[in-house]
């Protein structure tokens, strides 16, 4: 009976709560054992949803736009920026002016840091660093680390200087301080060039260019946001030499620092995954052995970032460099079976999750624009804007083309270098053997020398710049969500967060709205090549003798092969011949199967007729 009066109880309990709750059932609060409902689980319910369905709109109409009406003027990542705003907008005015400002200020138009540094750009950076190929990575490697770390602080400084330059002629606000423009400067100097990469992805642009604006792009996030970091630092305070020259040491130390780590990370999650891998041949072994590789795989996108920003250092950098070690050790102790490769299972993983979470950042960034629109009639400066895209665009080609220029002439002296040790080596060869043409002929082999012809005469080397590609280089500096994140922890100790986050959020919208759509038209007018299919090495395969696109490569040469490994490089490649053993698990040799017999339908050869007739077995 006391069980039954207990359970009556319990009954008329509900029933009372579900009186003074008119519809849903009722919850019971443990903590203060009551029966009810909690407003902030209906917003968060609210809001998921509502932001579930937004991910779902972005998606299904950038598709529609791209495949079945073939728009190539909004990328997908404009087209998810789009809906974000619209929806944004549109929740303010349904919110704001019927008084319910709780939800407008809640988590739908607000943008969390914490959420987007380490929940969000993770898999973007690991992606984008796992999806680097090592032969052009090594082979550009001065290359894309001259633009990424060279460019990056000459663009921040050339970005700051212009600014207070401004400052000082009464063109802009004149309260701002030299260390503010610098951290500014560094702030939009992180490129985000999400929609250019995703044009160059589906025309299957020259490696060479892609993978200067990929490779820089990624390296360029990394570098900008510690150099935020190390400028934020200074704002409120004297900026003397002894400061600077602290600023360039905890710039080392955080980046190197950083890069360890995530190569420690790397070389364990290697371990993990050999440990992982069994090679027994039953299925379902080798299943669940592949399952929890990936779990593991996926567990080392974020781990990279939390360790590194447990010790203070970087988590965008040791994310970088855990994904380059883990596509190098990790990727090939991952199982697979004679049914199923676990290497594309593995890339459709991570691909899956970059995009995901691209798509979230750009939908964030878009619902969070509005939410700034309150502060821009007393925190915002037209004249700010305007110097700021000016700065931008000059600090951009301040160092894409003085870098390009000396880059190509370091490789033209190297590649001429290289030919006349040859040519003097072949000299030395035929003066041993006797040389038989006499000295008329020899003139005219020192006549063709690579000494003898100029150096803008020589033909180019496989990791020079050309022309047109330096154009789309400087083009292809747009700014995204990694400046609009900094740009709300912007120092403010001097009142001006407001006012540089709505120049970094207009810089946004204009870098993509006006540069993202002209990359096509850009494209072809410098005619850089296209259709261009890559290799098992690494070289870019060769397009049929009708392709259209061969009259563009008059303007812009076709990488024909992988640039060389400078020397740092190889020696570390010569490093990682010892770690590769403790760190892979080779697969071991494939089992000897007898071969199938031809079946009825099969064309073979007749011993009886010559090797060029052939029967069918009927």
């Amino acid at each position: 009976m006391g069980a039954r009066a207990n359970v009556a109880l319990l009954l008329l309990t509900a029933a009372a709560a579900t009186d003074r709750h008119e519809s849903g059932t009722p919850i019971y609060d443990l903590a203060n054992h009551a029966w009810g409902y909690h407003e902030d689980s209906k917003k968060d319910a609210t809001f998921l949803l509502a932001f579930i369905l937004l991910i779902v709109v972005s998606l299904a109409l950038s598709w529609v736009l791209a495949h079945r009406w073939k728009c190539k003027v909004l990328p997908e990542a404009c087209v998810v920026l789009t809906v974000g705003m619209v929806a944004g907008f549109l929740c303010k005015e349904l919110f704001v002016k019927r008084g319910k400002r709780g939800f407008f200020s809640g988590a739908l138009l607000g943008f969390d840091n914490a959420l987007f540094f380490l929940g969000l750009l993770p898999p973007v950076i690991f992606y984008s660093g796992y999806e680097l190929h090592p032969q052009w990575l090594f082979g550009l490697f001065y290359q894309i680390v001259g633009f990424a770390v060279v460019g990056t602080f000459v663009s921040a400084v050339i970005v700051g200087i212009v600014l207070k330059l401004a400052s000082v002629c009464h063109l802009a606000p004149l309260d701002i301080t030299f260390a503010e423009t610098l951290t500014f400067g560094a702030l939009v100097s992180a490129t985000d060039p999400v929609s250019v990469i995703a044009v160059f992805t589906e025309l299957r642009v020259d490696p060479k260019m892609f993978y200067l604006v990929f490779g820089e792009s990624v390296l360029n996030d990394a570098v900008g946001i510690v150099l935020f970091k190390t400028f934020s630092k200074f704002v409120g305070y004297s900026f003397t030499a002894k400061n600077l020259a602290l600023a360039v040491a905890d710039f080392i130390v955080i980046f190197s620092g950083s890069a360890i780590v995530g190569g420690v990370c790397a070389a364990f999650t290697a371990l993990t995954l050999r440990m992982l891998r069994t090679d027994d041949t039953d299925e379902g072994a080798a299943a669940t052995s592949r399952t929890l590789q990936l779990v593991t795989l996926c567990a080392a996108i974020w781990a990279p970032t939390f360790l590194a920003e447990l010790v203070e250092l970087s988590g965008i950098v040791a994310t970088l460099f855990a994904a380059i070690g883990v596509r190098h050790w990790a990727t090939p102790n991952l199982q697979s079976s004679s049914t199923v490769d676990a290497k594309p299972v593995a890339n459709a993983v991570l691909s899956t999750l970059a995009h995901l979470a691209d798509t979230i950042i750009f939908l964030y960034l878009g619902l969070s624009v509005p939410a700034k629109t309150r502060d821009w009639t007393n925190d915002y400066s037209h004249s700010l804007t305007f110097w700021a895209i000016v700065a931008c665009l000059v600090g951009r080609a301040a160092h894409v083309y003085p870098l390009s220029r000396q880059i190509n002439k370091r490789l033209r002296k190297e590649q001429s270098r290289r030919r006349s040790n040859s040519f003097s080596q072949a000299l030395a060869t035929e003066d041993s053997l006797g040389d038989p043409l006499g000295e008329e002929k020899r003139e005219d082999r020192a006549a063709l020398s690579p000494r003898a012809a100029p150096e803008e005469q020589q033909p180019a080397t496989a990791g020079e710049i050309p022309p047109a590609m330096q154009h789309m280089l400087w083009f292809s500096g747009l700014r995204g969500a990694v400046a609009f994140s900094c740009a709300h922890t912007f120092p403010n100790a001097h009142d001006h967060r407001t006012l540089f986050a709505t120049t970094t959020i207009v810089l946004i919208i204009v870098s993509m709205y006006v540069l993202g759509a002209l990359t096509v038209p850009v494209l072809t007018a410098l005619g850089i090549p296209r259709d261009c299919i890559l290799q098992e090495d690494g070289s870019p395969m060769p397009p049929p003798a009708d392709s259209p696109v061969l009259r563009l490569r008059r303007s812009a040469s076709m990488s024909t092969g992988v640039p060389n490994a400078p020397l740092p490089l190889r020696m570390l490649q010569g490093l990682d011949r010892h770690l590769y053993p403790l760190l892979v698990r080779r697969s071991p040799p494939p089992v000897a199967t007898e071969e199938p017999r031809p079946t009825e339908l099969e064309m073979v050869e007749d011993p009886d007729l010559p090797d060029v007739v052939a029967k069918t077995v009927l």
